[in-house]
């Protein structure tokens, strides 16, 4: 007999401790501002931005390879695509300039750049 209302007990115990602990994972998002979300948004966007510049330089960098393997004097910025990825705030194409000795991929809002040396 004991141990068909222990068995409810243990249950009902358990569900009001399990509840609070549920409702409070719920509640801490409200903890940060929206200008703080708003921060790391930004925050997350720049280095994107930044992972995407690394990217493109090494894609520049087997462009090079592939050039120099060709002997046929190609400027790398006519072997890129037509389409470069963009910064993902500002949706503007990185700028890329070429000299004979190096090659830079800038973001146009500021965010970095990289620089390849041939």
């Amino acid at each position: 007999m004991r141990r068909a209302v222990f068995l409810p007990v243990v249950l009902t115990l358990m569900t009001v401790l399990v509840v609070p602990a549920s409702c409070a994972r719920e509640t801490s998002r409200g903890l940060i501002s929206e200008d703080e979300l708003e921060s790391i948004r930004t925050e997350l966007a720049v280095q994107a931005c930044r992972a995407r510049l690394d990217s493109l330089a090494f894609e520049l960098e087997g462009l090079i390879y592939e050039a120099s393997m060709e002997n046929g004097g190609t400027s790398v910025i006519d072997l890129l695509p037509d389409t470069l990825p963009v910064c993902p705030l500002s949706q503007q194409s990185y700028i890329v300039q070429e000299t004979p000795a190096l090659i830079t991929v800038a973001c146009p809002s500021g965010h970095g750049s990289r620089t390849i040396v041939r």
